[in-house]
């Protein structure tokens, strides 16, 4: 009887690092296929969009689309890949916008969960800024002194590579610009909204608001056709002389 189980535990002995190559090499080859397959998809993309006169939107409606059928990890391996083939989308601030969309309108009662896929600081805090616009317009909720601190400081328990402080502070200069376009571009009436919140909150709240007067980014988001400013010495003279209506926090 000993004879036997002897003889069972060589076998076992002699099979163990056969089964465990046998199992590494399964997971590189599914390894190998999941890349293969990114790296088909992102030359699709870059072949499709390569001659569009847009080509930012171009890479914006595909992501879209392959967000809407596939999980995030896949998504962001297919951006990896792209941008590689295509150096300019490195810059992939408004396609991780549109990522965050759609992954926030899979089950927008889970919209925070995001951050357990994203860097917030890759895609200059893209993502985040994408995530944040989407849940306002699903949940209806009005940014004001109690809901912005309170969307912040979520984000910020949900981050786990990124400083608090960091983090609450790229939230609050999103917040920014959606709060301009939720007072109808009303500079003075968001503004004051802005001074009413924390002070580690207010600077890049109301940076957020000044820079969304220029860029018009949150009512492109939105498709409101809200013609672009022209931006030359004449209005950069009108900013200076907004500015220096303020002072404090504000101002700087």
């Amino acid at each position: 009887m000993w004879r036997k189980k002897k003889i069972l535990l060589f076998i076992i002995i002699c099979l163990l690092p056969i089964t465990l190559s046998m199992d590494l090499y399964l997971i590189s080859e599914s390894q190998k296929e999941i890349k293969n397959e990114a790296q088909v998809t992102a030359e699709l993309i870059f072949q499709t969009c390569k001659n569009e006169s847009k080509k930012s939107n171009c890479y914006e409606r595909e992501f879209s689309t392959i967000t809407e059928k596939s999980d995030i990890s896949k998504t962001l391996e297919i951006l990896h890949v792209l941008q590689k083939i295509d150096p300019k989308t490195v810059y992939c601030h408004t396609i991780a916008h549109n990522i965050a969309h759609e992954e926030v309108s899979k089950d927008p009662s889970k919209w925070l969960n995001i951050f357990k896929n994203v860097d917030v600081n890759e895609c200059a805090g893209g993502f985040l800024h994408g995530t944040v616009e989407k849940y306002q317009v699903e949940s209806g909720i009005i940014l004001d002194s109690k809901t912005i601190p309170d969307i912040c400081n979520k984000i910020a328990n949900e981050v786990t590579n990124d400083p608090v402080t960091l983090t609450a502070n790229r939230c609050a200069h999103a917040i920014g610009h959606l709060l301009l376009f939720q007072e109808n571009y009303n500079v003075p009436k968001a503004i004051s909204m802005c001074s009413n919140l924390p002070d580690e909150l207010q600077h890049q709240a109301c940076a957020g608001v000044f820079m969304e007067n220029v860029t018009n980014a949150t009512s492109r988001a939105h498709e409101v056709n809200r013609a672009r400013q022209k931006v030359d010495e004449k209005f950069a003279q009108a900013q200076k002389v907004t500015c220096q209506n303020y002072s404090g926090i504000v101002q700087q």
